[in-house]
């Protein structure tokens, strides 16, 4: 609740100072007010549904089974450590899923602590070590913890008002130089056309940009969740865990869910594109006692 309202506040704030510039840039003040509420409703409308949805949203996506009634050992094991974890660091048991993959991966999400989901893939149990999903559990533990679902959809809701209001401000301030004030209306021949495409490239630009804001956040969080992780089950069992993903395959999880997942895709021309560190740099960052 504390991170939904810091969110309202922030976009208030948001939308409060992008008045103060407009006004003072000239911008007429019943078009400043629309295109405001309009920002913030888009940017807003859909991170509010994304995280009310996210659990489920991404549980379908992977097609993933809660475990209710655990038969296997693994399951009741499984459920037996994650209770024991949620105790030590203070939060409520979040539900465990599994869903069927070759791939060694997990991801947690929902929309608080006291809704969240942790994700397991088959893969992930049948290659690692006792000990090495105890220390994914306590990675996505952690996440959990930290609110970094949460966070994550948060910022991306602030970075889309961004988006929207520039774009569209841009985009106004392009009109006036083809309003034809005699006629009282744009000329058709430099207006429709022209006007969907800017708009298209602006929103496309604002975006690719906002983007890597994003991603530089998504990485961070992956450092401290591999750090609370080593204070939850100790260093050399994150070491562990991280080092056994490295010898597994490309991540396949859908786009919306790979994000999440402790192990993300690999293979990008930057890093600065990419929503995880690499396995290395966390492995490394884990020996040198970074965010510890």
């Amino acid at each position: 609740m504390k991170r939904i309202s810091l969110f309202l506040l922030t976009n208030i704030s948001i939308m409060f100072l992008f008045s103060i510039i407009l006004n003072v840039i000239g911008i007429e003040k019943n078009n400043l007010y629309n295109l405001i509420i309009l920002s913030g409703i888009i940017g807003f409308s859909g991170s509010i549904i994304s995280l009310i949805f996210s659990k489920w949203i991404s549980l379908y996506s992977v097609g993933g089974k809660i475990i209710k009634n655990p038969n296997k050992k693994i399951e009741i094991w499984i459920l037996k450590t994650i209770k024991k974890q949620s105790k030590k660091i203070g939060i409520n048991v979040p539900e465990i899923a599994i869903y069927l993959s070759d791939n060694i991966n997990a991801f947690a999400t929902g929309r608080s602590s006291k809704h969240s989901l942790i994700a397991i893939s088959t893969g992930l149990i049948e290659k690692m070590k006792k000990l090495e999903i105890e220390a994914v559990l306590a990675h996505e533990i952690t996440h959990i913890k930290n609110g970094d679902m949460i966070t994550m959809i948060l910022i991306q809701g602030i970075i889309n008002t961004f988006v929207i209001f520039f774009s569209k401000i841009i985009l106004k301030i392009l009109s006036c130089l083809f309003y034809d004030e005699k006629e009282n209306s744009y000329d058709s021949k430099k207006g429709t056309l022209f006007f969907f495409i800017i708009s298209f490239l602006l929103e496309f630009l604002f975006g690719f940009f906002a983007n890597i804001i994003i991603m530089w956040f998504s990485r961070k969080r992956e450092f401290y969740a591999d750090a609370g992780a080593a204070k939850i089950v100790g260093k050399s069992k994150i070491i562990s865990a991280l080092k056994r993903l490295k010898e597994s395959n490309e991540p396949n999880e859908p786009k919306n869910v790979s994000s999440l997942c402790i192990n993300g895709k690999k293979k990008k021309f930057l890093e600065i594109f990419m929503s995880h560190p690499t396995l290395k740099k966390r492995i490394q960052a884990l020996y040198n006692n970074e965010y510890l």
